[in-house]
């Protein structure tokens, strides 16, 4: 795809583990995706419910699209989220677990200067993760995931919690910068429910 195709958006969002439960409490996740109201589970504040994200998926299966992962702190969390729902195989295809910088090059063509240039754990980065998941896929949606999950490596380890999430939704990218606190799993599992909160953004455009 040219640049001059490309049209993205960077989003910062500087939010603890406790302070992205209350969002979506609140019901700011849901304000953002008018086609499916309940896009997170605000009362049982596990994040998005199976009826909520069976909707989403009924909407790209009758979009007659489909949707791909590109995953690197999380490591295929949310591809598996998106397969408790029965039937997803109509909609996903395959998926990318791409750990390290050779995998994000290979597998969904993350340029290596980029990688050089801003690291793995970049908003750049994660928008190349997320075109090159569709383009490789041949999918109308891919959302991407990289970060810093932890533990940290020493008391001046500022960069546990950063994590940037991408969302390609045909042709047009959304990037979210976040900063979470908690466990490591915490960490990851918060990045797969805004990760999802971004399809449900995309979908509802």
């Amino acid at each position: 795809m040219e640049n001059s195709q490309r049209t993205s958006e960077i989003r910062q969002q500087d939010v603890s583990r406790r302070d992205r439960q209350s969002a979506v409490q609140d019901g700011s996740c849901r304000d953002r995706q008018s086609a499916v109201q309940d896009g997170c589970d605000g009362e049982r504040r596990t994040g998005m419910s199976d009826d909520a994200l069976r909707g989403l998926l009924d909407i790209l299966r009758q979009r007659g699209e489909t949707v791909t992962t590109v995953e690197s702190l999380t490591a295929g969390l949310i591809s598996a989220r998106i397969a408790d729902i029965p039937g997803a195989s109509d909609v996903m295809k395959r998926a990318y677990v791409t750990y390290c910088d050779e995998a994000k090059h290979e597998m969904v063509g993350v340029s290596r200067q980029t990688l050089e240039t801003y690291t793995a754990v970049s908003a750049q980065t994660a928008q190349e993760m997320a075109l090159g998941g569709a383009r490789q896929a041949h999918a109308a949606l891919c959302l991407a995931a990289t970060g810093y999950a932890g533990p940290p490596s020493g008391p001046d380890d500022h960069f546990v919690g950063l994590v940037y999430l991408g969302c390609c939704y045909r042709g047009k990218v959304t990037v979210e910068e976040h900063h979470y606190q908690g466990s490591r799993n915490e960490v990851r599992e918060a990045a797969r429910e805004d990760a999802l909160c971004l399809m449900a953004d995309a979908l509802a455009r």
